[in-house]
């Protein structure tokens, strides 16, 4: 065992929850607190809090959150050192702080929800002149749109659809490798896409035995900095999904589908 490591993890999570009581004419609003508690016995130990305010007014359902996050060093970064990458085994945990809300408009034919969030990282793990060290900052910047509707077509069928909108702005602070002190200049994260979208149409006909599907994603440019190919082209693909239920007798189904249709 001289070349092997032990080490032992322990912790505890609380929560509490406060109810506010009526505001806006409305009963549901709460507040939660939560803290959580690690420690290891290799670099340390955590503590994290957690926050969010909870609310109904009708007929929107808001959140406001607001948390924080740790993510210890790898043991490869700790102790797996080989010709082409050194190691440091006084690496502590990246830290990150979050705050993010969500702001939600359900109805019966019709859903809206928006979800913007802003993710500070401190301790970022990078690569200097002496090796891996926590000097980098992070900030990332985003937000998900995410909108769901249904629509009756009389005696012919309804159709469903769906479509997602993801922005990421996800950012690195560029370290002096040398000084490993931080500079004024940042540099995107890299392979995180700035912009991607997903969609879906499902069309319902016959008395429900027949149903079409088409599912879409979209991904933007992607910048690799660090990479041989610095950028990776953004793409679109779909697919699509046509399935007959009680073909023919009753139980029996027959499903076509189709990936990528558009080449």
């Amino acid at each position: 065992f001289h070349n092997s490591l032990r080490w032992t993890n322990m912790g505890g999570f609380a929560q509490a929850r406060y109810e506010v009581g009526t505001l806006f004419g409305q009963e549901d609003h709460f507040i939660n607190l939560g803290a959580r508690y690690h420690n290891n016995s290799n670099y340390g130990a955590s503590t994290t809090l957690r926050g969010g305010y909870v609310a109904w007014i009708d007929p929107i359902n808001i959140k406001i959150l607001g948390g924080q996050s740790f993510q210890e060093p790898s043991a490869k970064q700790l102790y797996g050192s080989w010709g082409a990458s050194s190691t440091n085994a006084n690496l502590s945990p990246e830290t990150s702080s979050t705050v993010e809300a969500v702001i939600d408009y359900p109805s019966k034919n019709f859903s809206l929800t928006i979800n913007p969030y802003l993710v500070q990282v401190t301790d970022v793990i990078v690569e200097v002149d002496e090796g891996p060290a926590n000097v980098g900052e992070r900030q990332v910047i985003g937000g998900d749109v995410f909108i769901r509707t249904q629509m009756s077509l009389g005696s012919i069928g309804r159709l469903r659809g769906w479509v997602n909108y993801g922005y990421t702005d996800a950012n690195d602070t560029i370290v002096d490798s040398a000084t490993e002190e931080l500079t004024d200049e940042t540099e995107r994260v890299g392979d995180i896409a700035l912009h991607k979208v997903n969609f879906g149409i499902t069309g319902i006909f016959l008395d429900d035995d027949l149903s079409v599907n088409i599912r879409g994603r979209y991904v933007a440019d992607r910048e690799n900095p660090h990479s041989a190919v610095l950028k990776t082209d953004g793409f679109f693909t779909a697919d699509a999904n046509i399935l007959y239920r009680n073909f023919m007798v009753d139980g029996l189904g027959l499903s076509l589908k189709v990936n990528n249709i558009l080449d």
